[in-house]
């Protein structure tokens, strides 16, 4: 393994350390020398990477949400399908990530709902590059399907959905983190709720006009 692997590595196994202590425990009693621990490496490795508490944290949001991205562009609408369906299919994928590592779920919620006062201007940017380059990027491409000439409704769709995803990733998310690696029903809970955001926003958007979108 070449130097630079080896880096990449260790910033990893910081990183994921990080995301599980963070998820534990808010940002102010969330332990430094408990990151080293998890992480098995030192501390002086450890501030090699990261100058600071708040340069680790913004970064571990930063990671999360990068897996997320990588995660989404795997997905791709398959062509045949009912709008109504791939758009179940998107959120179901969306879901999967969550589903891989409970503390993922906790530490996003964490982020979002009550990140550190001080850094809540850096995340929400960090948030805002994800959705332009992640779930926007990849729900654009699925409503390309559907209005392949009509960039303007693929925009509108695309955002109206995340829209519906994000909220229920706060709502649901925030009122049962705490339990989705034992709530049998956590997932299906959330299913539930889109589909009835879904089809209200079908039901009710497909003959909007649409104004010119920018994002």
């Amino acid at each position: 393994m070449d130097q630079k692997t080896k880096s990449a590595a260790s910033r990893t196994q910081i990183l994921d350390a990080a995301v599980k202590e963070f998820a534990s425990i808010n940002y102010e009693k969330a332990s430094i020398n408990q990151i080293c621990r998890d992480g098995q490496i030192t501390k002086g490795r450890l501030y090699y990477y990261f100058e600071s508490k708040d340069q680790l944290y913004l970064a571990a949001v930063e990671h999360c949400l990068k897996k997320l991205e990588t995660h989404l562009h795997s997905f791709s609408p398959e062509p045949g399908l009912p709008m109504e369906e791939n758009i179940l299919r998107f959120f179901a994928h969306w879901q999967e990530f969550w589903k891989q590592d409970a503390s993922l779920l906790r530490f996003m919620g964490r982020a979002q709902e009550a990140p550190p006062d001080h850094l809540r201007t850096e995340i929400n940017q960090t948030r805002l590059e994800f959705r332009k380059h992640g779930s926007l990027d990849v729900l654009q491409e699925l409503f390309r399907l559907y209005f392949p000439n009509d960039e303007n409704r693929q925009r509108l769709f695309a955002l109206i959905s995340n829209v519906a995803i994000e909220y229920i990733f706060m709502y649901v998310g925030m009122m049962q983190m705490n339990y989705a690696d034992r709530h049998p029903d956590f997932f299906t809970w959330q299913t539930q709720m889109f589909q009835t955001l879904l089809h209200i926003f079908l039901h009710g958007c497909m003959n909007v006009e649409v104004p010119p979108l920018e994002f």
